[in-house]
């Protein structure tokens, strides 16, 4: 029995999905499912680097400085970006995960950052200034620090060269006005 219902729902499913692809659009609709210009403008954020960030709690408080190494690849075959993080923080030991991406049918930049210091995952999406070199991304996350659970913030990352990129990200205190929470340079080590 479960095996008929199994091949059912198989059935169904390919015959829905089918009927709403309209005929002769394959190829176009296909183009959306590949990689384009918008991944190629990560390409010189993969590799080995070494990084040193400045963390600040409010507007007027002291940095907080650690250093460490991100590994930056490519997964899905091209389609993101993985950035692995390893760092100390307060004396801990701190890993972070990222997931860089472009999505072409909306035509904007997707982000994702987790880490083992929260519980939640820092969710945006942005896009690139071709002249700057500039990716602009703004979302949200649930601040455990402050009970916010869903604090904005607004973020970019900026290629200085193939060697080298910044990422800054503001975030606001609890008046609502805006403060630069961290800065992040990485350079290449290869």
């Amino acid at each position: 029995m479960r095996l008929f219902l199994l091949c059912m729902l198989t059935t169904f499913s390919i015959h829905s999905y089918s009927a709403d692809v309209p005929t002769g659009t394959a190829p176009e609709w296909m183009k959306l499912t590949v990689p384009g210009e918008g991944h190629k403008a990560l390409t010189d954020f993969v590799g080995k680097w070494k990084f040193t960030m400045s963390m600040w709690m409010g507007p007027s408080g002291k940095a907080e400085t650690s250093s460490g190494t991100s590994t930056n690849k490519w997964i899905m075959d091209g389609r993101f970006v993985q950035q692995d993080v390893k760092s100390k923080m307060n004396g801990q030991t701190f890993t972070g995960l990222g997931i860089t991406g472009f999505d072409s049918m909306r035509q904007e930049y997707q982000t994702v950052w987790l880490d083992n210091m929260a519980t939640n995952m820092m969710l945006g999406t942005g896009s690139l200034d071709t002249q700057t070199q500039v990716l602009n991304t703004k979302g949200d996350f649930a601040c455990a620090m402050t009970g916010n659970k869903n604090r904005t913030y607004r973020a970019e990352l900026k290629k200085v060269s193939k060697n080298e990129h910044t990422y800054t990200m503001f975030t606001t205190d609890t008046e609502g006005k805006e403060f630069k929470g961290m800065e992040i340079v990485y350079k290449r080590v290869n």
